[in-house]
């Protein structure tokens, strides 16, 4: 499954629980929510028509409020004054009291706010000696009307009071609430009191209980259309945030691409300050570590490949070289064995098939110490050039004296090198020198701290030779010396392992030698 398409299912799943998580706290809390709020309101509207009427100390009908019908009584807190002030929301009128049993029960209603203030139980007014029956007498008036016919409504059960609650509202203003209830309907009952320093105040009100079960016919009803608009949002914001989470990694993802159809692709995209930007790094870190691990392979490969194509080539130049002589010693020997000719003297020419096979044997000697000069290295040490030098002519003090040649060393230098193959480098120049410089002729050494320079006079090299001198089976054939063709060779291969450089040049009859070592 597509990142896109994961991200549009989770997107759109949290969505709509998120969305039937709303619609079960509608259903299920909201109604009581509901219910407390009216409650409350209720009582307020209570506390604050008392305040109303005690400020103005009298009926303000403009300032009624009309969501609650109630009616609201003042008296006075002295008793023998029976004088009372009725206000409700649309009237308000001035009665005095003169009956007997109501002037008991306004005697009475003093004593509440008292108690309730005191917190003392609030003695339940009597109206045992209230006789209803007198009073009804007064509306009997036929002149007026006559009722012919009437009923009242069986509710059934009595009600049952369900809860009651005592609030208070500021300093001086009590509201008691009462819900009481039958099997069809609920009420709930309100009676504020509050005083000052004259008076007292007494407000009722009742009003309908709302009904939890009321708002859920309203909310099923809404329901398809919530879910239908929870679900059109969910694909909505999903597909928005699918696409802004995917089109960074679409982005890193095609780049990818690029770099592995070899193109050279730094990774980028546009979010730069969140984990995104973490993964770019990331990526072109891991990049640039895979490029630099690729050079040194492609640098290693390039180094195999030569250091192949030069063994190859040397192979073939040394089974070449080496068909000669063996070539030679076969010739011999056959010729000998089939008595042919001079070679019936076997004793005259073992000699050379002596010399043919001490050829062979010099230059495979001098191939694996090509092969090993490659492989091979030793410690650093400091090495006294002019020493070294005079160490090795005198290896060569008999060849030396037989060919009565002049040789000078001037200069003197330290130099910290590997002591075996700087050596051998040195030796084998010396020996080529000694070597193939005619007799009587001059060899003069200089040493300095950029190099050696070693000329020896009266020989020169053909020019075809000297461009290829470092090539290996390169021989001079006017020399009496039969070489290997492998001594330049393995002294150039050694020079290279060192970092040194080295060049052969003719001049003015001579052969003029650098070695060079201040890349070293």
């Amino acid at each position: 499954m597509k990142l896109t398409t994961k991200v549009l299912l989770y997107t759109a799943l949290t969505t709509l629980t998120v969305g039937l998580l709303i619609i079960g706290y509608f259903m299920f809390m909201l109604p009581g929510l509901y219910v407390e709020h009216k409650l409350n309101q209720n009582v307020n509207i209570v506390a604050t028509t008392l305040e109303q009427t005690r400020e103005n100390n009298g009926c303000d009908i403009a300032l009624q409020n009309h969501d609650v019908m109630n009616a609201t009584f003042r008296f006075a807190k002295a008793s023998g004054n029976y004088e009372l002030l009725v206000c409700t929301n649309y009237s308000s009128s001035t009665i005095v009291v003169k009956d007997d049993s109501l002037q008991s029960i306004m005697d009475q209603l003093r004593l509440i706010p008292t108690a309730i203030k005191n917190g003392e139980p609030v003695t339940e007014i009597d109206f045992s000696g209230f006789d209803l029956s007198k009073y009804s007498a007064n509306f009997n008036n036929d002149a007026l009307f006559t009722v012919v016919d009437h009923a009242f409504r069986d509710f059934g059960t009595s009600f049952q009071v369900d809860s009651e609650r005592i609030y208070q509202k500021g300093d001086s203003i009590q509201v008691m609430s009462s819900q009481v209830s039958n099997d069809s309907v609920n009420y709930t009952n309100y009676i504020g009191f509050t005083e000052n320093s004259e008076n007292i105040l007494v407000t009722v009100a009742t009003t309908l209980t709302p009904k939890l079960n009321e708002l859920k016919p309203i909310l099923l009803q809404s329901m398809p259309m919530i879910l239908v608009v929870l679900v059109f949002f969910a694909m909505f914001t999903a597909a928005l945030f699918t696409k802004l989470l995917a089109l960074p990694i679409d982005t890193l993802a095609k780049q990818a691409l690029h770099n592995a159809r070899g193109e050279t692709v730094r990774f980028k995209q546009k979010n730069q300050h969140d984990e995104y930007k973490v993964l770019e790094d990331a990526l072109n870190s891991m990049q640039d570590a895979i490029q630099q691990s690729v050079d040194e392979l492609r640098s290693a490969n390039e180094s195999l490949s030569l250091q192949s194509e030069r063994q190859k080539v040397f192979l073939m130049n040394a089974s070449h070289q080496l068909k000669t002589p063996l070539s030679g010693a076969l010739l011999l020997t056959d010729g000998m064995i089939h008595q042919i000719g001079t070679y019936k003297d076997v004793y005259k020419h073992l000699p050379s098939v002596q010399q043919e096979l001490v050829t062979m044997k010099h230059m495979i000697d001098n191939m694996l110490s090509a092969f090993e000069t490659e492989l091979e290295s030793s410690p650093y040490t400091e090495e006294a050039i002019a020493a070294v030098v005079q160490s090795i002519l005198a290896d060569y003090t008999n060849l030396i004296n037989q060919k009565n040649l002049k040789i000078s060393v001037l200069g003197e230098y330290t130099l910290r090198t590997e002591s075996s193959t700087f050596h051998s480098i040195l030796d084998h120049l010396i020996q080529n020198a000694i070597q193939y410089s005619p007799d009587n002729a001059n060899i003069s050494i200089y040493i300095s701290s950029l190099e050696i320079k070693i000329i020896n006079t009266g020989v020169t090299i053909e020019q075809n030779i000297l461009d290829h001198i470092f090539d290996p089976f390169i021989r001079d054939h006017r020399s009496n010396h039969k070489g290997s063709g492998l001594g330049l060779y393995i002294v150039a291969q050694m020079v290279k392992s060192l970092d040194m450089t080295i060049t052969i040049q003719n001049y003015e009859n001579s052969v003029v030698t650098h070695l060079d070592w201040r890349q070293h």
